[in-house]
């Protein structure tokens, strides 16, 4: 009888442990199908982003893209326009374009490149590091990221060029010929290139707005100027600076090279059509001439904003804690209140940004644009003609 409760006893835990290990099994491979459920679902919610992102992902292949190919592709590009050249040479200084298209497309290019790499830095600084203090940096970067890779901006790229062509075609500029089908591609590219990258630095300048009132995120308390993420944020804004003012002064010399300035008198315009060249004129005149170098300082003004912001708060801790320290004077507390004191020193003598601002350089390149754009109006000064019809 004892053999057999025994063998009872012990075939019923067989069976229970045996139902339990089921039951685990169950439970187990239930949970990983559940986890490869949400890991399909995650990844098809990524892809349906991508698709409402293709400007994004229109980064993303630049910036994979081998920079042998690209120059390739540059190259050919040359030699496709000067060969165009040999064949047609009626269009005047077309060699003269051909070489500033492609240093446009070239500098647009590389930005874009370190823009995308950038954004990549910033999602793991802001997005994942530090995530308990970040939280409101990284919802507003998160609404950065949206906006900024939207495909509604995809428009700017596609409108603005239209209004540029519409005039083009209007002055008479590019006639329906092999001349004219190469200018309305090559161009159409580097202006929608340029142009994104002109309303992404536009975003980045919202983002610094943003963070400029955003009330606490983690920042290097020693020295706020060179938190990782506004170091970042710097240098892909001083690359664009220097970056789109060139371009600016190209795409500026581009218009001047193109306006007959024999059309111009002191008593009117006698363009073909003047509705447009005028449009095109001030168009010109705000976006890049004007507007671009107050774009320059908004941003360097709110960079250092956000670190005099940063600035203050560690001060005001710091103070406080000083202010504690001389309440109850001993041989330590003299000691915090003196590591006190020389962090605030330390700290109000510290940078007001990120990097070496450079002012000289982007302010001579604006003044030049500047006065290239109005030289077709200046030459009809006549000590100033003389100088101007040498070109």
């Amino acid at each position: 009888m004892a053999n057999r409760c025994n063998r009872r006893s012990k075939n019923y835990i067989k069976n229970f442990l045996f139902k339990i290990i089921t039951l685990l099994k169950s439970f187990l491979l239930n949970l990983l199908n559940k986890i490869r459920y949400i890991r399909k679902m995650v990844f098809e919610l990524k892809i349906k982003e991508m698709k409402k992102q293709p400007l994004k992902k229109g980064f993303i292949v630049l910036s994979k893209m081998s920079p042998k190919w690209i120059f390739l592709a540059l190259a050919v590009n040359c030699v496709i326009g000067f060969f165009i050249l040999y064949l047609h040479h009626l269009f005047e200084k077309f060699g003269i374009h051909v070489v500033c298209i492609t240093i446009c497309m070239s500098l647009t290019i590389i930005i874009g490149r370190k823009y995308i790499n950038v954004i990549s830095l910033l999602d793991i600084e802001i997005g994942k590091k530090n995530t308990s203090e970040n939280t409101e940096l990284r919802t507003i970067y998160t609404c950065f990221k949206n906006y900024a890779f939207h495909r509604l901006n995809i428009l700017f790229g596609i409108v603005i060029p239209c209004i540029f062509f519409w005039s083009i075609f209007k002055q008479n500029y590019l006639s329906f010929d092999i001349v004219g089908f190469y200018g309305i591609f090559i161009i159409s590219i580097t202006l929608f290139m340029s142009i994104l990258g002109y309303v992404e630095y536009m975003w980045m300048l919202w983002l610094l707005y943003r963070i400029a009132h955003c009330k606490h995120f983690c920042y290097n308390k020693c020295n706020p100027s060179q938190t990782p993420f506004l170091i970042y944020i710097a240098n892909i804004t001083n690359y664009a600076k220097w970056f789109f003012l060139v371009e600016s002064f190209i795409y500026i010399f581009e218009y001047f090279i193109l306006i007959p300035r024999e059309n111009l008198s002191i008593k009117e315009i006698q363009m073909p059509d003047n509705l447009s060249f005028i449009i095109t004129w001030i168009f010109l005149l705000i976006v890049l001439v004007l507007a671009f170098p107050v774009i320059v300082i908004l941003q360097e003004t709110l960079m250092t904003r956000i670190i005099d912001n940063l600035k203050q708060e560690q001060i005001q801790v710091l103070s406080l804690c000083f202010n504690i320290t001389n309440k109850y004077l001993s041989n330590e507390t003299i000691e915090q209140a003196y590591m006190c004191n020389s962090m605030m020193t330390n700290i109000v003598s510290s940078s007001d940004y990120p990097i070496k601002a450079q002012r000289f350089g982007p302010a001579l390149i604006s003044v030049a644009t500047f006065m290239l754009h109005t030289a077709n109006l200046l030459s009809l000064l006549p000590q100033i003609h003389n100088l101007i019809s040498q070109f």
